[in-house]
């Protein structure tokens, strides 16, 4: 998984984890005590090339699903 930073133009600051299906795969072929996971801001992404990710925040920013797809950082 990669960590990203969105920095808005209000100087907030929010992030996202964005990983690709073929990850996920390997994350479940391990041994889990709970066979499941919950992320709100994860972004699963055909490959976690710069601008791949890029073209899907634009288009998340375009949509107004930017927001609900990201975390604030906590200080």
């Amino acid at each position: 998984m990669v960590e990203v930073t969105l920095t808005f133009s209000d100087g907030s600051k929010r992030w996202s984890l964005v990983t690709t299906p073929r990850k996920l795969l390997n994350y479940f072929k391990k041994e889990m005590e709970i066979p499941g996971l919950n992320i709100k801001h994860l972004i699963i992404a055909k490959t976690i090339d710069h601008d791949d990710i890029e073209k899907i925040l634009k288009y998340l920013e375009a949509n107004d699903e930017l927001t609900e797809a990201s975390k604030a950082f906590e200080c």
